[in-house]
Parts: C-alpha cells; sequence; structure tokens
C-alpha cells in the first residue's frame, strides 16, 4: 500500500508493506520516503537494512564500540576503520567456515522458516578474535589471507 502525503514542503510515500524476511517479528515493514516507487522503496529499503545489520554488529553485537570510551574526531574515525575492518574480517572467516564445514540450519517451529544456527559474523568474529592474541600472529593472518587459496572466491567481501 502507498499513500502519497505532504509534510510541509515535502512531498512524501507512506509505504506499508508486507516484511520481506520470513523470521521477522513484525509482520509489515513502514516507509515514509520520497521516492516514488514502492518497488524502489523496497529495493532501496533492502540494500540499507545490510547496513544497519553492519553497524548493530559493529556498536553492541559484537566489536562493541559504544563501549570503547574514545575522544576526538581522529580517534573516531580510526576506531571506526578498525571495528569496519574486524567486520569485514569476521564475514570473511565466517562465510570460509560455511564454505569449508557446511551451514547448520535451524527451523523455527511456529512459522517453518530456516535460519542459521550461528550467524556468519558469530562464527567468524570468533576466528578472528583467535587469530588476533598478538601483534605478530595478527599481521601473520593478514598476510595469509591477502594471498589464501579462497582468495578469488570472496574476493568481494
Amino acid at each position: 500500500m502507498s499513500k502519497k502525503i505532504k509534510i510541509g514542503e515535502l512531498d512524501l510515500h507512506y509505504i506499508v508493506m508486507k516484511n520481506p524476511r520470513p523470521d521477522a517479528e513484525d509482520e509489515l515493514v513502514y516507509l515514509l520516503t520520497n521516492l516514488h516507487s514502492p518497488t524502489q522503496a523496497s529495493r532501496l529499503y533492502q540494500w540499507r537494512w545490510q547496513i544497519e545489520v553492519c553497524f548493530k554488529h559493529l556498536k553492541s553485537n559484537g566489536v562493541n564500540l559504544e563501549a570503547m570510551n574514545v575522544q576526538g574526531k581522529e580517534k573516531r574515525h580510526l576506531m571506526m576503520a578498525i571495528a569496519v575492518l574486524v567486520y569485514i574480517l569476521a564475514i570473511r572467516e565466517g562465510l570460509l567456515k560455511e564454505y569449508r564445514d557446511g551451514i547448520r540450519w535451524v527451523r523455527d517451529k511456529r512459522s517453518g522458516f530456516e535460519y542459521r544456527a550461528v550467524s556468519v559474523f558469530l562464527k567468524g568474529l570468533d576466528i578472528v578474535r583467535r587469530k588476533a592474541l598478538n601483534l605478530i600472529q595478527f599481521t601473520r593472518y593478514l598476510g595469509k589471507i591477502t594471498q589464501g587459496e579462497y582468495r578469488l572466491i570472496f574476493q568481494n567481501v
């Protein structure tokens, strides 16, 4: 459903759509956008949601960026760069682990939807934590992954 609304000088569209995730708690998604196409708004929302999931992992679900009491603009930028690097490495390692070992699925009894028993991020974060116990080990790890056998498979991760 899409309805045109005007807020001040802004012409917007209020869109209500079925949540694309079968395992979602909320059945509907509500969007307020200046895009005219509900299909385009839905597609862009799905892309944006991936960014929100990344931020969730960086802020409170593994990396805990919010718990780090960092001051100053440059320090915040550095911490964000480090956090994004850790996030990318965790996703990479989680995907590699699934590539090697397969995925263990769990079925939701109520909806019947299947999902991963452990997320790709958390699976990979555990591996990255073990690789980063000391600086020498971590730099060897980084050197190895830039030349590794899976490089071409996951070059865009």
